[in-house]
């Protein structure tokens, strides 16, 4: 697509999700790192 021919080889990506969930008893975290870039969408 034209968007990803804009962005340079080596851009980096962060995104933070905060919710809720009213089943959950305490917090709960992930941090996942790609050892290789992929594109998920």
């Amino acid at each position: 697509s034209d968007v990803m021919r804009r962005i340079p080889n080596d851009a980096e990506c962060a995104e933070v999700l905060i919710g809720s969930m009213h089943n959950l008893t305490r917090p709960i975290m992930a941090f996942v790192r790609l050892s290789r870039g992929l594109s998920i969408g």
